[in-house]
């Protein structure tokens, strides 16, 4: 191997060596709750370690939700009961499209949200993300295998 080739395959290893690396940890369907039985949701979760730290990507996946509506993402602890924090940054929303299907994406350091026991897509009526009053849970699942 000459020369040229040796110093751009340990650039390419060096590079390589950069960028995250990602492991899949598991995946979850989410349950429609009452008054949304056509909703149906799957949750990805994916191991990403970027310099050391134990970073969880989150992919949230919905269907059978109401057109063109905003929803947020939240995790829910079972004690004390109504202790809620939005998944990521940011609102925590996103939008549908006209088929009723959405899909939410965000990182978050893995240790910030071990406590909590569910997941949990609520629907906001008057499109208002930081609007609380008028939520309400279209789809839930468990965490307990992911963390």
């Amino acid at each position: 191997m000459s020369k040229i080739n040796k110093a751009l395959l340990a650039v390419a290893i060096v590079a390589l060596s950069a960028l995250p690396v990602r492991a899949s940890v598991g995946n979850f369907e989410l349950r429609p709750a009452a008054g949304a039985e056509k909703a149906a949701g799957e949750v990805v979760v994916t191991d990403v370690f970027e310099g050391g730290y134990d970073i969880k990507e989150i992919s949230v996946e919905a269907s059978g939700l109401e057109p063109y509506s905003v929803y947020t993402i939240w995790l829910a602890k079972e004690r004390p009961a109504g202790d809620l924090r939005g998944l990521g940054v940011g609102d925590h929303a996103f939008k549908t499209d006209g088929e009723g299907k959405g899909r939410f994406v965000t990182t978050l350091n893995s240790y910030d949200y071990m406590d909590y026991d569910y997941l949990q897509v609520a629907h906001h009526p008057d499109d208002n993300p930081e609007n609380l009053d008028n939520a309400v849970v279209a789809l839930a699942g468990d965490l307990e295998k992911v963390w």
